[in-house]
């Protein structure tokens, strides 16, 4: 029945009593009627008596009654008893006259005080937890409701919120599973008829022989015309695609929001850096990929393809880490270029300290030029210059004697002679001792001369660092022996030993991504190594290498949780995911009929081949900006969902109201 022909109550008369009622009228207690049944579902069975004690508490009760029929007894209590009455016969006639209308709002007002509830009480991903919730929610709502449409005592009223509790809980809990059956079915069949329906169209499309030769139809072949069958055959496909698409983002939305959702998959991207697959975001995510590369189809291939491809760039990658770091020159070239600037430096040194004229000796210089050892070195070195024509100075052949001397001893003692190499050494220590005492040039020009020849033995040192080996090479690249060393270093010291830990890094990084990985994994298991790296290259490009170093592990943990899992185990867990409860088997029992519920529940919800297909696309792919907008996604479809539930709550809710409330 229409609102038009709709009786209208007034103080419990009849519209059919009051033919004089205008259309205006009529239309204005209609959407009274309406209104009052939405409260009530709003307010979850209590409207009526909310509206009875608002007109028994209303001053100017005498101006009000002119409008609209109020009590105006002398006390409150029966102002609310008569109020209340009217009400609820009101409510009674217009439900009776007009059902559907009275049940719809009723059950949109519950659907919006649903929608007003904390949205963790709906929050949920897997099945079990989404029925557990539909259940409590539509066995709250429904109690409440059917304890506040009840009428007459306390136990009346507990009777109907029991009552209501129950068939609210139970259609909470239905809600979910039927859900998700239709949206699994339809995911299924929908793309079936579609992909059918552009087949057949397909057959009445007409055929041309094309006017040139070209890639769509080679000699003698046959290219469709443009016609009605052609474009009911496109956008059949079209729309197939569009569902299985979709189907894809929801299979990984509700992953995601059982794997800390989309917030943290966006963290974990920018963790992860260049490279990063949704699948690195979760193990959720690691799961689905691997469910859809055991199985059969196309996407166990892209997968593979997309982690081989991924695998290709992994040593670039750790260049990219290094930046401009990754541009020093090889060691060969650094090792030719420090011998080649030592001995250039070598003369800018020393020629003006040592051949300038200006040369003491000093009286303790004097003394050990009587020592034997000391005073013979001189000789010889004076003689073996003047064999070869060399006029050298005093200065000269004062500086060369503790070269010398170590030079003598050295290949004495490899000729098999005994000699002392301590006492040897001790004299040329205080030969040099009281030279520089003597000669503070003399000094200051073999401190800056060291420094230049130290350059090589600092880029070994930072390849040794890096290679991480054992032996005397080690030692001098030990945790203590760098403690101690690099605080003091020179600038082209440091500068040595970064070209020479970076060409080691260089060399891993263009050698494979196995050896790249294992240098990743060095990095990111050694805190010593970290603490050192940020005294190397600065605190910038130590962290961007532990971060990358991070990333590729794990990057290479999900490629063996997808490419490498067990399949049966991996299946099995699936479909147990998948189906929620496990049942114990029987022959004809109800519970083997559950069993059979569920396990062809279990294989609509395990996506076709196409859908996994398109979840390879989604879940294998290193393009930020397409990530993003896959999350984007995914979130729109959360909200859809997180909006869905509180109306099937409100559903469940109303249902059971209505059930138990007395009519």
């Amino acid at each position: 029945m229409s609102w038009q022909d709709a009786p209208i109550v007034q103080g419990g008369t009849s519209w059919q009593d009051a033919p004089q009622a205008s259309f205006l009228d009529r239309a204005g207690r209609y959407a009274k009627g309406v209104l009052r049944e939405a409260g009530q579902g709003l307010t979850l069975g209590f409207g009526d008596e909310i509206g009875a004690a608002i007109d028994a508490t209303l001053p100017a009760r005498e101006l009000i009654s002119q409008v609209r029929p109020i009590s105006q007894a002398e006390n409150w209590q029966a102002r609310y008893d008569e109020n209340l009455a009217r009400e609820r016969g009101e409510r009674r006639q217009f439900a009776e006259q007009n059902p559907t209308t009275a049940t719809a709002a009723n059950v949109g007002g519950a659907v919006a005080g649903a929608t007003l509830l904390p949205a963790s009480m709906f929050a949920g991903a897997t099945l079990p937890m989404n029925i557990a919730k539909g259940a409590a929610t539509g066995a709250a709502l429904g109690g409440a409701q059917g304890f506040g449409e009840g009428e007459g005592g306390l136990g009346n009223r507990l009777r109907g919120g029991g009552t209501g509790a129950l068939i609210g809980g139970a259609i909470g809990a239905a809600a979910p599973v039927v859900s998700s059956a239709i949206g699994y079915g339809y995911e299924k069949a929908a793309p079936k008829v579609l992909n059918f329906i552009a087949n057949k169209a397909d057959d009445y499309a007409p055929k041309v022989v094309p006017g040139s030769l070209s890639a769509a139809a080679p000699e003698g072949g046959m290219v469709t015309q443009d016609s009605l069958a052609a474009t009911i055959a496109d956008s059949s496909r079209g729309a197939a695609n569009r569902i299985e698409g979709d189907a894809a983002v929801k299979r990984l939305a509700t992953e995601m929001a059982r794997s800390g959702g989309s917030t943290q998959a966006r963290q974990k991207l920018a963790e992860l850096g260049e490279g990063a697959f949704l699948a690195d975001t979760s193990k959720g995510a690691g799961r689905l990929a691997n469910l859809g590369a055991i199985l059969p189809g196309e996407a166990g291939e892209k997968y593979t393809a997309a982690f081989g491809q991924r695998n290709a760039q992994t040593g670039q990658r750790f260049l990219n880490t290094l930046g401009d770091e990754a541009k020093r020159p090889s060691m060969f070239d650094a090792q030719q270029f420090l011998d080649k600037y030592r001995s250039a430096k070598g003369s800018q040194i020393y020629d003006p300290v040592l051949r300038n004229g200006q040369f003491n000796i000093s009286p303790e210089m004097d003394d050990l030029l009587k020592v034997p050892a000391i005073r013979e070195t001189m000789d010889q070195i004076i003689a073996d210059a003047s064999k070869y024509g060399v006029d050298l100075g005093a200065a000269e052949a004062a500086h060369l004697v503790k070269q010398t001397l170590n030079k003598n001893v050295e290949a004495a003692f490899q000729s098999g002679k005994a000699i002392n190499k301590d006492m040897v050494r001790k004299a040329g220590d205080a030969w040099e001792k009281a030279l520089w005492s003597a000669n503070p040039a003399i000094r200051e020009a073999d401190t800056a001369y060291a420094q230049i020849a130290s350059l090589p033995d600092w880029l070994e040192r930072g390849a040794n660092f890096m290679k991480a080996g054992q032996g005397e090479a080690a030692v001098s690249v030990s945790p203590a022996a760098l403690a101690a060393d690099l605080p003091g270093a020179t600038g082209p010291q440091m500068q040595s030993f970064r070209t020479g830990s970076t060409n080691v890094m260089r060399d891993a990084a263009t050698s494979g991504p196995e050896s790249t990985r294992r240098l990743a994994k060095a990095i990111a298991d050694n805190e010593i190594m970290q603490q050192k790296l940020a005294e190397i290259y600065g605190p910038q490009v130590a962290d961007d290498l532990m971060r990358r170093s991070a990333a590729e592990r794990t990057f290479a943990k999900t490629q063996g949780t997808v490419l490498g899992g067990s399949q049966t185990a991996e299946r099995t867990a699936a479909i147990a995911d998948d189906a929620a409860l496990t049942i114990p088997t029987g022959s004809s029992s109800p519970v083997s009929l559950l069993q059979a519920f569920f396990d062809r529940y279990a294989k609509m919800r395990q996506p076709n081949e196409a859908v996994r297909s398109r979840l390879a696309d989604l879940l294998a792919n290193p393009d930020a900006a397409a990530n993003a907008e896959t999350l984007r996604l995914v979130d729109e479809i959360l909200r859809q969902q997180t909006g869905a539930r509180p109306f099937a709550a409100g559903v469940a809710g109303a249902a059971g109201g209505n059930f138990s409330a007395p009519r």
